[in-house]
């Protein structure tokens, strides 16, 4: 990806979380406003990941994992769902950004 093409799509998720974050702070009980929260921080996790700040990119991660495992243990996440593979996936970023 080129830089410009980074610092764009940065700015676009960047925007998206806002109105994730606004949305889901809005109304907590809405599994798309939450899901849509998970989504952003795992792309700007991406997004710092791929520049070599892995210290942000663990940071979405985090924040991703936290919500992903919310939703999990009040069984708002089905295990078939598209949704259930992250929280595995969000921890193998976070370890493989760790070493």
């Amino acid at each position: 990806m080129a830089t410009g093409d980074q610092h764009t799509a940065e700015s676009y998720h960047r925007r998206g979380l806002g109105i994730s974050t606004t949305l889901a702070t809005g109304h907590p009980g809405n599994l798309t406003a939450r899901t849509d929260l998970v989504v952003s921080h795992y792309k700007l996790g991406e997004l710092a990941e791929r520049s070599g700040d892995c210290p942000t990119a663990i940071e979405h991660w985090r924040s991703c994992l936290r919500i992903l495992r919310e939703l999990h243990e009040s069984g708002r996440i089905a295990p078939g769902s598209r949704y259930a593979p992250w929280l595995a996936d969000v921890r193998d970023r976070i370890e493989a950004c760790r070493s």
